[in-house]
């Protein structure tokens, strides 16, 4: 007789052939499953795998397939949907999986895949990216312009001819900085988020009788502000800072975070320290083309004496940044179902997050004001002793203390 768990779980897997993919609603034309987005993918896959002896088969494959389980739970968010909501995919998938005598391995295997840590995880993102490509060019070919528009920017994570020689390279830099004992560390912003009395993702239990009561609508207007989370996770040691902003997410805001981290942290576990490694996706306050943000940087560096190098992931890759996964996801689910009444409860909520492998975080409340729209004159920028890598220099650069300032 068939385990009930896993009797469950080949149902609960069904219901991808019924959650439809979002996006096409965007684009106006089109339809697809979740379930159909996944076959299509593990053919790609396949055809991958056949081209290369270097590549494990079944894994790549399997990745592919079980890629979108999580949606079974969370459904499929679009790009837009994400802006102003978080599905907790890790969460889901390890209650999905929990009671299953094979569930570690489906969770370790997305995990792989979230993280990019394989060539094959690497495959199976971009098999993920010709699946839709493939589906847009059938929807381009059928009439629909605006179809063949969407291409050029999913190509643009997947086509880069470098883009799997720049994580080579990060982890080559990340290696060379931990077997020097110089501190690493990866960088993000996570999603605002309303203040007040809001239903917030996911369920947690409440004693009979006495849920916790939030507001039917979650109107902007009816927020007692916003907060900004903004990230810093130490790679090697598992630590975590994160300032929770009140203001803008500008390039200043987030390297204030980096400076606090450092005043409350950082200096504390690496007293020696003379050059720190940030890794950062490509975009956002702490983006590759941001003028202010490798200024602001250039203050840090010249109030620490410590250069700074950063190496920024290539388009289209940012949820391979390790914060995402070993930080900010964790975060997700320590407040999932809980309203974030206040800043002084999200700080809180944020600084309780534990995990079994120790990952331990720091919060706490930045209420400065921060200007947007800032620019700077080619002779300021000439003050910046920036200097580019030979390999993709707008991606990774290194900072130096400025001599005799």
């Amino acid at each position: 007789m068939m385990d009930e768990n896993i009797a469950n779980f080949l149902f609960e897997a069904r219901f991808l052939k019924h959650i439809p993919r979002s996006g096409f609603a965007f684009l106006g034309a089109g339809k697809e499953s979740v379930a159909e987005h996944s076959f299509s993918t593990s053919i790609v896959a396949y055809v991958m795998a056949s081209l290369s002896p270097d590549i494990n088969p079944l894994k790549l494959i399997t990745m592919c397939l079980m890629h979108d389980l999580p949606e079974a739970r969370t459904g499929d968010l679009n790009s837009v949907q994400k802006c102003y909501d978080h599905a907790d995919e890790t969460a889901g998938i390890q209650d999905m999986v929990r009671d299953l005598v094979f569930g570690e391995s489906i969770f370790a295997l997305l995990q792989e895949f979230n993280e990019g840590i394989s060539l094959e995880a690497r495959l199976a993102r971009d098999a993920d990216q010709i699946a839709l490509i493939l589906e847009l060019k059938y929807l381009s070919d059928k009439g629909f312009d605006k179809a063949q528009a969407w291409i050029p920017p999913v190509m643009e994570g997947v086509s880069h001819p470098d883009r799997n020689a720049q994580f080579e390279f990060i982890y080559r830099q990340v290696k060379d900085f931990q077997s020097s004992c110089q501190p690493v560390i990866s960088v993000d912003a996570k999603k605002k988020e309303l203040i007040g009395r809001f239903a917030n993702g996911g369920v947690e239990y409440q004693p009979k009788g006495k849920p916790e009561e939030v507001e039917t609508y979650d109107f902007p207007s009816m927020a007692d502000g916003k907060g900004i989370p903004y990230g810093v996770f130490d790679i090697t040691k598992n630590h975590g800072w994160v300032s929770v902003g009140t203001d803008h997410d500008t390039s200043e805001f987030a390297v204030n975070t980096i400076r606090q981290w450092w005043r409350q942290m950082g200096q504390h576990v690496y007293p020696q320290a003379e050059k720190l490694l940030i890794t950062a996706d490509g975009g956002g306050s702490n983006s590759s083309r941001n003028l202010l943000w490798k200024y602001e940087l250039q203050r840090f560096v010249d109030e620490t004496q410590i250069a700074v190098t950063v190496c920024h992931f290539p388009p289209g890759t940012s949820k391979w940044n390790k914060i995402e996964h070993r930080m900010f996801s964790h975060i997700s689910k320590n407040w999932r179902g809980r309203p974030l009444t206040s800043h002084e409860v999200m700080v809180n909520l944020i600084a309780n997050t534990t995990t079994e492998s120790g990952l331990n975080i720091q919060a706490a409340l930045d209420s400065n004001e921060y200007l947007t729209g800032i620019t700077f004159s080619d002779l300021e920028m000439k003050t910046l002793t920036l200097e580019k890598n030979d390999f993709h220099g707008e991606w990774n650069y290194s900072i130096y203390p400025t001599k005799n300032r």
